[in-house]
C-alpha cells in the first residue's frame, strides 16, 4: 500500500554510486521524518498552538528538524502560522503554528453531512 503523504528528502549525486548511496541514506531517513512528522501533528491536535521551540522542546529534538517538518507540514496544507507570540526573554516575535484550520472545517462538513 503507498503511503498519503511521502516524507522521503530529495536525494542527487554527480555518478550511479553517488546516487544510490544518497537515496540510502534517504530511504533510512524517511521513516524518522514520518514519525516526527506525524508527533508533531498530534501535539498540535492535543495542545494547540506552538512555536518551533516549544515543539522541539515538547519532542526532544532539534529546533533545525522541527523547522524542517513544520515547512513540510505546511507544503501539504497541514499547518498554518496563527500569529506571534513574543519571547519572554529576548522580546523577539515569533510565529506561532497551528492545525490548518481547512482541516477542522473539513472534519465539520463531513460529520454534518454524515448525518
Amino acid at each position: 500500500m503507498q503511503p498519503a503523504f511521502d516524507f522521503t528528502p530529495p536525494h542527487q549525486g554527480s555518478n550511479r554510486l553517488s546516487r544510490h548511496t544518497s537515496w540510502c541514506g534517504a530511504q533510512s531517513a524517511n521513516e524518522r521524518v514520518g514519525k516526527q512528522a506525524l508527533a508533531m501533528l498530534a501535539l498540535y491536535r492535543t495542545v494547540g498552538p506552538l512555536t518551533d521551540a516549544e515543539m522541539a522542546t515538547a519532542l526532544g529534538i532539534e529546533r533545525s528538524s522541527v523547522n524542517a517538518r513544520r515547512a513540510l507540514l505546511v507544503r501539504l496544507g497541514l499547518v498554518e502560522a496563527a500569529g506571534i507570540k513574543k519571547n519572554a526573554q529576548t522580546g523577539i516575535g515569533n510565529t506561532v503554528w497551528q492545525l490548518a484550520t481547512e482541516i477542522f472545517r473539513s472534519g465539520t462538513a463531513e460529520t454534518n453531512s454524515a448525518t
